[in-house]
């Protein structure tokens, strides 16, 4: 591959990254405008910004190996289209329920695609090059957190066609259309390789966890910390406990297991997590 045809491929999927990091910052200065356009409780609110991070969060590691196991140019553009889909489905919500549903496959979209851009790099380029790729790389998740705040409250302001909020997401579907066509054309081809297993098993158990501790933190206040709040708050501990368990032993018996949690043994991980 030439060293142009390297930095094309960067590009592509570069564009990729920015509209991940871009959507979980956008919908913040946005927030005004969507409460008061679907009448949407503080919770429901809450739900718009976190059930994109939820899915995205929950199945990233496992998009990372289904990139591995069917290729990642495919797994690229088959999350970059089911995060424009999804943005569609976002700008065209006519309620709060709709709009968080669509977010939710935002999320999933995004963790199909955002795992295959590392490793693209990675193969992509070596040595002194792949360091200015990785550079690039960090800079453009930095530049697109910062961009989310100024392009939705420029969008805002503009309120093209009335639309208000809903072109935050609009926006997505033919920047994710064009950047499919440029990773066909752009993207190179994969050799078959061997199948990578997959954790299942782990997935199961950290979604509920997550969902058992994020729901009562974000409605349980709104609520007046009803029963079942309450309830679900004490039930995830016993699911996280589960999922550690679990990995350790999928971990013993051969299998690749979502967390390594050999990795906590290293000081400036465990204290750089939970920092970060």
């Amino acid at each position: 591959m030439t060293a142009t045809r390297r930095w094309l491929v960067l590009c592509v999927v570069l564009m990729g990254t920015f509209m991940t990091i871009l959507d979980v910052a956008i919908v913040n200065v946005a927030i005004p405008s969507i409460r008061a356009d679907l009448s949407a409780s503080f919770g429901e609110i809450e739900f718009v910004i976190s059930a994109y991070t939820l899915t995205y969060a929950c199945l990233l590691v496992t998009g990372g190996r289904l990139g591995d196991n069917f290729g990642r140019k495919h797994l690229f553009n088959l999350g970059l289209l089911i995060f424009s889909a999804a943005s569609a489905a976002c700008g065209l919500a006519p309620s709060s329920e709709i709009l968080i549903a669509a977010r939710a496959v935002q999320g999933i979209g995004g963790a199909l695609m955002y795992p295959q851009v590392l490793a693209i790099i990675q193969i992509t380029f070596a040595g002194n090059d792949r360091a200015k790729a990785l550079a690039v790389f960090g800079s453009v998740i930095g530049i697109a957190a910062i961009a989310g705040q100024i392009l939705g409250g420029t969008l805002l302001a503009l309120n093209i066609w009335g639309l208000e909020w809903r072109p935050i997401f609009l926006v997505n579907v033919p920047l994710g259309l064009a950047t499919i066509v440029a990773a066909i054309f752009v993207l190179p081809k994969e050799e078959k390789r061997e199948a990578v297993g997959l954790d299942w098993g782990g997935v199961a158990l950290i979604t509920p966890a997550l969902l058992l501790l994020v729901i009562p933190l974000l409605e349980g206040r709104e609520l007046g910390w009803p029963l079942w709040s309450i309830v679900c708050f004490a039930a995830a501990f016993p699911l996280f406990a589960a999922f550690i368990f679990y990995e350790k032993r999928f971990g013993k018996h051969g299998g690749r297991p979502l967390v390594r949690l050999e990795l906590f043994k290293c000081r400036s991980f465990s204290f750089g997590v939970p920092i970060a």
